[in-house]
Formats: C-alpha cells, structure tokens, sequence
C-alpha cells in the first residue's frame, strides 16, 4: 500500500458500491470538506478505482479541489468488492448519550446556531438531546446484573448509561 495524491480525475468510481448517501447528508459532507479540509484518504486499487470513499472523492469535486490523498493498494477485483463491503459496514453507530454530552460540552464555547449548521442538525433535534441527560429513573432500564440502560428518545435504541 502506497499513500499519495492524486489528480481527482484520475480516480474513478467502482461499479459495484452498494453505500448509498442522501442529498442532505452529501450536502453535510461538502460543507466539512470546505470547514476542514479532506481528512480522509480515498482507498484506491492501482487503476485508481475507488474501493472506499466514493462520497469523498465527489464532494472533493463540488467543493473544485485538484487533488486528494489516496491509500493505493494493491488488489484484485474480488478483494476489493470484499473490501468496499466491509468498510461500508465497520462505520460506527452515533450514541446519543454520548454525543449529548458532548454537545453539552461544546455549548460551552459555541451557539445552538452554529452547531446546528456544524452537523447539518435542526435546533430542536439537538436540543431533543438535552433530554437525554434528564431523564427520569424510571426511564433507564436496568436488566438484572447488565449495566444501567437508557433508551434514545429519537431512535429508540438502548444504551449504556
């Protein structure tokens, strides 16, 4: 494996990719690039087909950058198709109890405002993570000898607390 830059038309998608993005998600995407800058590289075979990080190299595009960082590996068509598969899939999940506390840490330093433009995020979304860090006993359940558990008010999944 190789790391570098690359032109971004020398990159070109695979035919193959199932990870699909929302227009609003995309448009989340391209205004990090623009906040930030490309943080991470493209995963690219040595034709300069895209394994992973198709969404990256278009936004690269929207947002008129000339080139990108690229891992270039080595692989054949099978390991790549194997490869793109399970880099889609090893993304993590958000934990809302977490990422509340977080938010409540970064109210700290910066506005509703410009957290809700920051994660693409209406106010009342985030501020339904305020709930989060007030609920009731009653609301976290507790399995015999499991860690404390709390339910997401959003999305119904259960973390530990």
């Amino acid at each position: 494996m190789e790391y570098k830059k690359l032109k971004i038309d020398e990159l070109k998608p695979n035919e193959y990719n199932p990870n699909e993005m929302t227009e609003s998600i995309m448009n989340h995407l391209i205004a990090e690039i623009k906040r930030i800058g490309f943080l991470q590289p493209v995963l690219v075979n040595m034709e300069g087909i895209i394994i992973d990080g198709e969404h990256r190299w278009l936004a690269a595009k929207e947002v008129g950058l000339e080139e990108v960082p690229v891992i270039q590996a080595d692989m054949d068509e099978k390991d790549a198709k194997l490869t793109t598969i399970n880099m889609n899939q090893i993304k993590g999940e958000l934990n809302p109890l977490k990422f509340a506390e977080l938010l409540t840490d970064l109210r700290n330093d910066l506005e509703l405002e410009d957290l809700s433009e920051t994660f693409n995020m209406s106010i009342p979304e985030l501020e339904n993570y305020d709930l989060l860090l007030n609920l009731p006993e009653s609301d976290i359940d507790l399995p015999e000898k499991e860690p404390k558990l709390i339910k997401c008010p959003e999305c119904g999944h259960q973390f530990e607390k």
